[in-house]
């Protein structure tokens, strides 16, 4: 599959609508893995934390040769114009654990800041003060500037996309 389009997720309810009708590798879902294949794509999902989401980009890069890593799922919303139902491209992810930042391939002026638990209404504030984050990613997986970099082997773009 040249070219193709690896999107990682946490967890499998954030990819059922792109992946209805396909069945997951039944060999990985035994490790809590869930890779479909659809044109053009491979879409995988392996449960929340940096730990899962880099055991899914490794099942998504196993496949072959992936062009493009996009990291999507549910994300908060960290400031008044984020409500619920916006998709949102960021072109900067941070980690809110270390406060090291990723820049995406995406244009734009929007912080993702990825957590590893779902945030209370102070830490959004906190997340929007501290790294002027728009919002809050919750599986570790938002983490897609880091999780294909290079030593992964992905090149071209890579993004992270939340839907509120």
């Amino acid at each position: 599959m040249p070219g193709t389009i690896a999107i990682i997720a946490a967890l499998p309810r954030e990819i059922a609508a792109v992946v209805r009708g396909t069945k997951a590798d039944a060999a990985l879902v035994k490790d809590g893995v869930w890779l479909y294949r659809v044109e053009g794509a491979v879409v995988v999902a392996a449960g929340m934390g940096a730990e899962r989401a880099g055991i899914a980009v490794e099942a998504g890069l196993a496949t072959g040769d992936v062009g493009m890593l996009i990291s999507t799922g549910l994300a908060g919303g960290c400031v008044p114009g984020v409500v619920a139902g916006m998709v949102i491209e960021a072109n900067v992810v941070v980690d809110a654990g270390t406060g090291e930042r990723f820049v995406t391939a995406v244009a734009g002026n929007v912080t993702l800041a990825s957590a590893g638990a779902i945030a209370s209404v102070r830490e959004k504030a906190r997340l929007a003060e501290s790294y002027g984050a728009a919002m809050v990613g919750y599986g570790g997986g938002d983490r897609g500037a880091d999780c294909g970099g290079e030593g992964a082997g992905v090149s071209g773009d890579q993004g992270s996309v939340g839907w509120v």
